[in-house]
């Protein structure tokens, strides 16, 4: 999907910001935004999903097998093959924190030897464990959980002078407000036949009004997912639209693996005197889609759907 692609190679411009290199620095920056956008796509189209998977033979363990199945071996995978990499050009490592990093939880321990960005991996697996409940939840209480979500994002913007950078740089915050985002594209996806500009603009006038009698105290975190609704609608509006450019398609399947591989190659670039050298920038996007793709296929290899191990797995 294209926006997952573009959004995704937006993320790594947004990184190499470590990177310092003249004028190009300068447009490294909407990191924020992103994000918002890459979490409100993953709730979106699992939830689109699961109305399929309620009606199948699937069960819950099932389901949750396959979402680990996804989000884990990639992730042990990339950090294997970097802590290789990092001891050879002596990085410091710990290993109590790359241990902790390979559950895929250790941002929640401060464990992120291989980058802040794994706080997204932390996030969605805490999303996903509670997503059945969420869906059930969400689906079965329409204009309850309308007023609970828009409630929580009021509450957030209130809860803070500076609201915006307690979520940028604190766990608890960052959690919190994605987790409630999360729970807003899982909304999206269960009504997405529902969805029109009327009804999303009636919600954005109801919370700019109460922004506007507070002061705009959480603008910065309103604005993020505002956008991300609208790309949903987009989505939705041109769901029978279909694209023929394979680039678009290769960077889309391999998207969560650029995620997870691009910030240690930037690590690696600064730790090797890339920093401030333009052919920096064009090294971390080439290297990043390469090993991405390698992760990708080697997962492929071990977990793919149609494989006797993977059957074997799904079926204990």
């Amino acid at each position: 999907m294209i926006v997952r692609s573009v959004c995704c190679l937006l993320i790594i411009n947004t990184h190499t910001g470590m990177l310092s290199i003249p004028i190009l620095e300068k447009f490294a920056k909407g990191g924020f935004v992103l994000n918002v956008i890459f979490i409100t796509l993953s709730g979106y189209f699992l939830a689109l999903g699961f109305n399929r998977v309620i009606t199948s033979e699937y069960s819950l363990l099932t389901w949750y097998k396959r979402r680990l199945l996804k989000i884990i071996p990639p992730l042990i995978t990339s950090i294997f093959l970097f802590s290789f990499v990092f001891y050879a050009l002596s990085i410091n490592l710990n290993l109590k924190e790359v241990l902790l990093s390979l559950t895929g939880l250790g941002y929640f321990f401060n464990s992120i030897p291989f980058g802040i960005h794994l706080w997204f991996v932390s996030v969605i697996l805490i999303c996903y464990l509670f997503f059945p409940l969420s869906y059930w939840l969400i689906k079965n209480s329409k204009i309850i959980s309308v007023f609970i979500l828009v409630g929580s994002l009021l509450f957030l913007s209130l809860l803070h002078p500076d609201i915006y950078s307690k979520i940028s740089g604190e766990v608890f915050f960052r959690f919190i407000y994605h987790f409630v985002v999360f729970q807003f594209a899982v909304y999206l996806g269960i009504y997405h036949d529902r969805i029109d500009l009327l009804s999303i603009l009636s919600f954005a006038s109801i919370i700019i009004a109460v922004e506007y009698l507070t002061g705009y105290a959480g603008f910065k975190i309103i604005v993020p997912l505002a956008i991300s609704t609208l790309i949903v609608f987009f989505i939705n509006v041109t769901s029978n639209v279909r694209f023929s450019m394979r680039g678009v398609g290769l960077i889309n399947s391999i998207s969560y693996e650029i995620y997870i591989v691009h910030y240690p190659i930037l690590l690696i670039l600064v730790k090797t005197n890339f920093v401030g050298k333009p052919i920096g920038y064009g090294i971390v996007f080439i290297m990043s889609i390469l090993i991405a793709y390698i992760v990708k296929k080697f997962n492929d290899k071990l977990f793919l759907v149609n494989s006797p191990w993977f059957k074997k797995a799904l079926a204990k």
